[in-house]
Formats: C-alpha cells, sequence, structure tokens
C-alpha cells in the first residue's frame, strides 16, 4: 500500500462478516507489516553473508599455494559482492610499492605490472592508512589521481587494506561500472577481507617458509594430500546438507562444522614444522609458522562462536524453573582460568531468584557477559564485576556491571549484532558474536537484553527473564 507522501509499506489485511441491527457489514482489520518484513529481509541477508563468509573462508583456505588463493579469493569476491571487477595489489618484499597482481597477471615477474605507492590514489590511500576506502563516483572524486579506473569505465570503487598484524601487505578493489555505494556495505565488506587477507598471509608465509630448503618438500606433500583429503570431505558434507535441508541456518551451521578439520591440520603442520625444523627455519622462519597457528586458532575460536550462534536457532529449549544463581556460578565456574589470569574480582551480590528459562542457555548467557565484562577493561586495571537480580512485574532482570572502558551510546545496539567490534583484536582478542549469542539466546527464551553505558564509566549489561510463576516452583 502507499501512504499520502507515496512512500510504500506492507500490510496484513483480515476481514470478518459481522451482523449489525439486522445488516451484514464487513469489519477489516490492516495490521503494519512493514518492520516485520524488514526483519525478515535483515535476517535473509545476515544468513546469506554468513553462507558467503564460510563458503569464501573454504575456498581460500583450502589451499596454500599463492596464486591458486589469489584465484580463489578474487573468485569469491566476484561471486558474493556481484561487482563488475575485481584488483588485487600486493607488496613486494622489501619494497613499499603496491603492484597489481590482478588482473593483470598472477606472477610478480610480470613487467607491465602497474605499481602504486604508497599513499597514492584510492589503493595507496587505503594501504598507508590501513583504513577502507570508498568511492561513490570516481568521476568526481580528487582522490582518484590516475586515469587506469576512469578509462576502463568504473564509475565506484572500494579500496580495502589487507592486513597481518599490524601493517598492510596489499589492497583488494571492487569495483562497478554503474554508481553503486561500496560503503553501505562496509562490515560484510570488512569481514570478507579479513577472510582473504588471512588466506593469503599464510599463503605467503607458507611460500617464505618453503623457501628454507627442499627439506621441507615432503612435509608440503603431506599437506597437499591433507588439503585434497579435506576438500574431498568438505564437498561431500556440503552436498549432503543441501540434499537434507535448505534452510539457511542449517546450512551456515554444516559449512561452519567442516571448516574445523582444516584449520586444524594447518595449525598442526605449522606447530610441526616450528617444532621438527626449527635450527632449519630460523627465527623468521619459527614466527611464520607461529603466525600461521595462531590465525587457524583464531579462526576456530570464531567457528566455534558462528557454531554457538547457529545452534541457538535450532535447537528445542525446553523451559522450566532454572536456579539463576546456580547458572551464574556455574558460568563463573567455567571462566575461573580467565578470571584468574586477569586478577578480576567477580562477585554475586544479593540472592539471584528462579526464573522460567532454559538451564545451559542460561549458563551460556552469564559466562558470555562475565567475560565480555572481565576483557574491555583498560590496561593496568583490574576488572570488577558485579552481578545482581532485580525483580520485575512478571520477570527478572539480571545485571552484569563492570568497570570497562565503556561505550558510546550510538553503539548500544550494534555490540549486540553479529562481527560488531569496537576495537581491533589486536587490544582486545575476541571473535566479535559473543553479545549476539547473548541477544539471540535472550531472544528463544523470551527475554529482553541492553547495556547502559558510557565511555570511560564502565558498562551495565542487563537481561530480562520471564519469572517462575507460583504453581511452577
Amino acid at each position: 500500500m502507499k501512504r499520502k507522501d507515496e512512500s510504500v509499506f506492507y500490510v496484513d489485511v483480515s476481514a470478518t462478516l459481522v451482523h449489525l441491527k439486522g445488516e451484514r457489514l464487513l469489519m477489516g482489520q490492516f495490521r503494519d507489516m512493514t518492520e516485520r518484513r524488514q526483519a525478515q529481509k535483515e535476517m535473509r541477508t545476515r544468513a546469506r553473508q554468513l553462507a558467503a563468509l564460510n563458503s569464501l573462508s573454504r575456498r581460500v583456505n583450502s589451499r596454500l599455494d599463492l596464486d591458486q588463493v589469489v584465484q580463489q579469493a578474487l573468485e569469491g569476491v566476484a561471486e558474493e559482492v556481484g561487482s563488475d571487477q575485481q584488483l588485487l595489489f600486493l607488496r613486494r618484499e622489501g619494497d613499499e610499492d603496491l603492484y597489481q597482481i590482478h588482473p593483470n597477471t598472477a606472477s610478480f615477474s610480470c613487467e607491465a605490472i602497474i605499481a602504486h605507492s604508497a599513499g597514492e590514489c584510492l589503493f595507496g590511500r587505503a594501504f598507508s592508512s590501513l583504513e577502507p576506502v570508498y568511492s561513490r563516483d570516481i568521476s568526481d572524486d580528487s582522490r582518484c589521481t590516475r586515469n587506469e579506473c576512469r578509462q576502463a569505465g568504473f564509475r565506484s570503487l572500494a579500496a580495502l587494506p589487507l592486513i597481518s598484524g599490524d601493517e598492510a601487505f596489499g589492497v583488494l578493489g571492487v569495483a562497478s561500472k554503474t554508481i553503486r555505494d561500496f560503503g553501505e556495505e562496509s562490515t560484510f565488506l570488512g569481514t570478507m577481507t579479513n577472510e582473504i587477507a588471512a588466506g593469503l598471509s599464510n599463503a605467503r608465509l607458507y611460500d617464505e617458509v618453503r623457501r628454507h630448503g627442499d627439506e621441507l618438500a615432503s612435509a608440503y606433500e603431506k599437506i597437499q594430500r591433507m588439503n585434497a583429503e579435506l576438500e574431498r570431505r568438505v564437498e561431500q558434507r556440503t552436498a549432503e546438507v543441501q540434499s537434507a535441508n535448505q534452510e539457511l541456518e542449517a546450512f551456515t551451521y554444516s559449512v561452519a562444522h567442516d571448516l574445523r578439520a582444516p584449520l586444524r591440520a594447518m595449525e598442526g603442520f605449522a606447530t610441526a614444522l616450528a617444532e621438527d625444523c626449527s635450527d632449519r627455519l630460523g627465527a623468521d622462519g619459527r614466527e611464520y609458522c607461529q603466525h600461521i597457528a595462531d590465525s587457524a586458532q583464531r579462526m576456530d575460536e570464531l567457528i566455534n562462536d558462528l557454531l554457538a550462534y547457529s545452534r541457538l536457532g535450532r535447537t528445542e529449549l525446553r523451559m522450566q524453573p532454572v536456579g539463576v544463581e546456580r547458572a551464574v556460578r556455574q558460568a563463573i565456574g567455567q571462566l575461573e582460568s580467565e578470571i584468574d589470569e586477569r586478577q578480576a574480582f567477580v562477585v554475586v551480590e544479593g540472592t539471584l531468584p528462579d526464573v522460567m528459562a532454559h538451564y545451559s542457555t542460561i549458563v551460556q548467557i552469564s559466562a558470555n557477559l562475565i567475560s565480555n565484562a572481565v576483557k574491555f577493561v583498560a590496561p593496568d586495571v583490574r576488572p570488577e564485576v558485579r552481578i545482581r537480580a532485580e525483580p520485575r512485574e512478571g520477570s527478572v532482570r539480571l545485571w552484569v556491571e563492570d568497570n570497562g572502558i565503556g561505550i558510546d551510546d550510538e553503539y548500544h545496539e550494534r555490540v549486540f549484532r553479529v562481527f560488531e567490534r569496537l576495537h581491533g583484536i589486536e587490544s582486545y582478542p575476541g571473535t566479535g558474536i559473543g553479545l549476539a549469542i547473548v541477544s539471540r539466546a535472550v531472544n528463544r527464551l523470551g527475554g529482553r537484553c541492553g547495556v547502559e553505558s558510557r565511555p570511560g564509566t564502565g558498562s551495565r549489561f542487563w537481561v530480562e527473564f520471564n519469572a517462575e510463576e507460583e504453581g511452577d516452583a
């Protein structure tokens, strides 16, 4: 339907035949469904993006040959982003300039490669600033100082830095021949670029390790055979999942599950290389192996959280009276090593009443909130976490309060979304999914969640559950 201002909105129409004073009347009811349709659209988009990220991760992490990883990454970007052209610039070892290896060639020996200096044009700016650069229309963008892209007929560009550690080693570009605001897709593009950067970084590190000698050839062949077997298993599992269940969340769950094996293989082989060939690798080689193992471990943590997030949408939750205090103390016990490591002070104030919920889900919610409170604290500050309950009419609000770095008002809702990180992984490690798990879990229990916070004053996260009814005690 259309409003007077010509804006379109969606309605649910129901009609009932009634008799009034001997007349037959048709009574209609119109309900605005715009927000619901928008929420469904966002859920489908998020599920599609998760599936796309998992697909891209499989492609770039199932190979260690740099040229193959480049090919898989660019093919994946073309499929998932729908851009007219993908461009890839990498920095040569010992050189500060960027060299375009695609679409020209995937070889570093080609003399026709177009070089960009750091800070030059959109790609050089992204490389030097470590921040993505978006241009909605390069024909009217003074930052675009070279003509190659205009001559190719491009209108919109996104230059996305490929970062390993705290420095960039290249730039991924996506281009459109029509006006397109890539900045509106920044969250998805950023996560996608991180996946590609991890795959390229691992391939580059592996290539560097391989140069140290022919004695690594045997290990390389074993890794290749393992990759071939893992690829076969991933393809087989994916085919089984697609034929068995077309639901997007089930697809995401299964793909993420299959990714754990190659990641563990990468971590295991990197550790084996460091231990068995330590004297031949040298300090740089051992550091590269450690980077590979650390990257695989971080991806494994991300997949575990994705599995937990997806599982919350699939698991049947049986609601029953739950002792919140018992669940909270179990969560504290699970986090004992993390709490001890950070010398955190965690206290439960007063009595925590029972609620109608699902016990293990309450434990999961509590553990994520407490871990979050212990983690996001300024350096040299001892974390202090206070947990208390506030009975309300028909519900119980559980508070988890900390003395952390705090959150600006504009991010209070965003922190509960998937992959929303306000700080770099170097400063505060994590996957960016913990609070999204809390939000989904609370929704499954029929509750609500939120946060009260200001920068520098700590945060007060709260979750609300249905109170235990008297007849259930």
